[in-house]
């Protein structure tokens, strides 16, 4: 492969020369015990990020419904507890 490339121009692997693309870098790496537990703790995390989400949608219309969670002005913090309840939420979930 050449030292200069033209503008636009995709650095492709010429056939004796495997690992001279982005993408082929990529798909040479072996499966360590590091790159499979990295993959692992994204998968959980975006599990537990989308289970606490959907959960939020559902407990806090279930608390409104049973009287639980007060309307308007007559909440925590001056707003409606749902609204609260979804910002502490968001606000976890920013910490964690």
């Amino acid at each position: 492969m050449s030292t200069t490339q033209v503008l636009g121009e995709t650095p492709y692997a010429s056939p004796g020369e495997p690992h001279a693309s982005l993408t082929g870098r990529i798909d040479a790496l072996p499966a360590s015990f590091g790159l499979w537990s990295f993959i692992t703790l994204l998968s959980l995390g975006g599990f537990f990020e989308l289970y606490d989400l959907f959960q939020t949608g559902y407990i806090s219309a279930g608390l409104l419904a049973e009287g639980i969670f007060h309307t308007g002005q007559a909440g925590i913090f001056g707003i409606a507890d749902q609204a609260a309840f979804a910002s502490a939420t968001f606000m976890g979930l920013f910490i964690g």
